[in-house]
This record gives C-alpha cells, structure tokens and sequence, in this order.
C-alpha cells in the first residue's frame, strides 16, 4: 500500500476512484480483523451478522441475494458462523427443504461491539474531516452505491 500512498500524496488527478475505495475497503478489514481476532469471527462474515441482527429469519438465498454474492459464499460462512455458535437455523416450517437463519445469544451480544469497533474506524479515518465535508462524501458515496446498485439489477444479476 506503500505505492498507493504516495499516489494519493501526488497531485495527479488521474487516481481512480475504485483504488480509493479499495483502499479504504481494505484497510477497514484489516483494521476490524485486528480487533475482532479474539472472537472467532472475521470482518468477511460480520456483514451477514449485522444483516441477521436486523432480519433473523430470513434463508441462505436470501442472503446472497441481498449481497450480489454467490450461494456458495454464504454457505462457507454460516458454516463458519454456525460452527463458532454465532447463528443457528431452523427448519422452514412452509418448505422444509428452506432454512431459517437465527443469531444465538453469542451473535446478538457480539453486534454492538461491531457497531463499536465500526464507530472506532469512521471516527479515525474522519478525525480530519469536517462535519459538513463528511455530510458531502457521505451524501455522494450513497448515491454512488445506489447507482451500482441499479446496474448490477439492471445487468440481471438480482
């Protein structure tokens, strides 16, 4: 990331935007695999927490759905998840060939230390940003991510 730095510190207008959010991507993972390297979990799998933390109940497919990601993908995390006792599943009642997908006690405890470990990274990364230039990147990167959003469903890969 050495190289990238210096890219960033240069006044060339040329650096694209996907290695900034790349970049700011990855280091956030690093940042909250550091943290969370005690509790059995990684950052690649506390999005699913956070997503089961507002939508217990909901299946496998439903998941990937919601993330733009591959079954499979989601299968090797639950596993993971089920194996380290943060969620559990649960026959569909209505199909039985579906399963719900429940946090424990373990996985509803662990949400709010995400969301503090998360306030922790923003605060950082922002410790130099005004509160009216993070209002504008914020309102930008939303509308960025919703047309991304439109055009991976507009492609056919809902």
């Amino acid at each position: 990331m050495h190289n990238a730095k210096k890219l960033l510190q240069s006044e060339s207008s040329e650096v694209p935007l996907g290695l900034m959010i790349s970049m700011i991507h990855r280091t956030h993972m690093i940042f909250v695999n550091d943290k969370i390297k005690h509790m059995d979990i990684t950052a690649g799998q506390i999005p699913f927490l956070m997503v089961l933390s507002r939508e217990e109940g909901i299946t496998q497919d439903e998941l990937a759905a919601h993330f733009h990601i591959d079954k499979g993908v989601v299968a090797r995390a639950l596993r993971k998840m089920e194996d380290n006792n943060y969620l559990f599943r649960e026959i569909d009642p209505s199909n039985r060939r579906r399963h719900l997908i429940y946090l424990t006690g373990k996985g509803k405890s662990t949400v709010p230390q995400i969301i503090s470990i998360d306030k922790q990274w923003e605060d950082s990364i922002c410790s130099r940003v005004s509160k009216d230039e993070y209002n504008q990147v914020f309102d930008v990167l939303k509308k960025m991510a919703l047309n991304c959003l439109e055009k991976v469903d507009k492609n056919g890969e809902k």
